[in-house]
């Protein structure tokens, strides 16, 4: 168990002066004005509940409540996205950084969060004929039903969300073996063909049925290959 032991924590600023470290030990932290939240940050320009940082397996995830004036992620504005260290968070005031004490991220961070560092393996002979189908040919999900039935989604980023607010939220994330389903919040967990998953999350294999809450997805890989 110590692998997942938390070693990332976020240093919070105010006017350049650090006020406040706060480690991710919990699966959710709650960042908001309301006193009840995990990291309260006491300025008008604070929603009461304005952001959230969860935490799956190794990985964290940035992701804006529906607040006043939004969640910058490094200057951008973002929905979710997924952390990496020295992250730059900007909430009202507060300048927050994601800071993490491993020396160096594993196999499984390289391929989600930093596809580009395995460019040096291209100089290896075969290494880049082996890595490029990889990119080019992503996994995807297609819905079956709601509003955006019959939609694809190539799942080319380091994670795709899904579900909705309220029936509950699930992402896929790329690893060194696979894609892996994961629950991220509410509290029915995602299932993979009618079968819910744990708090681990599970592999996905091609064709698998994908339910969270009352949507469901069909999981694809390029060509049924397994990664």
């Amino acid at each position: 168990m110590n692998e997942l032991e938390p070693t990332e924590t976020l240093a919070v600023t105010l006017n350049g002066k650090t006020v406040r470290d706060i480690t991710l030990d919990a699966k959710h932290t709650v960042i908001g004005r309301d006193p009840t939240c995990d990291l309260q940050l006491d300025h008008p320009s604070v929603s009461r509940r304005h952001a959230r940082v969860t935490r799956v397996l190794s990985d964290f995830y940035l992701e804006d409540l529906d607040s006043t004036n939004g969640t910058l992620l490094n200057r951008r504005r973002i929905t979710k996205h997924v952390l990496r260290p020295a992250d730059k968070i900007l909430i009202g005031e507060y300048e927050l950084e994601f800071r993490s004490r491993e020396p160096a991220p594993d196999l499984d961070k390289t391929v989600v969060m930093r596809p580009a560092a395995a460019a040096p393996a291209a100089a290896v002979p075969g290494a880049a004929k082996s890595a490029a189908p990889q990119a080019s040919q992503p996994a995807s999900v297609r819905m079956l039903n709601g509003p955006d039935a019959g939609k694809t989604e190539m799942i080319s980023r380091a994670m795709l969300s899904l579900g909705r607010a309220g029936q509950g939220i699930a992402i896929i994330t790329r690893r060194g073996d696979g894609y892996y389903l994961l629950h991220v919040g509410g509290e029915v967990f995602p299932a993979v063909n009618d079968q819910p998953i744990g708090r681990t999350g599970v592999r996905l294999t091609d064709a698998d049925i994908i339910s969270v809450g009352e949507l469901r997805y069909a999981f694809s890989l390029p060509e049924g290959k397994e990664p």
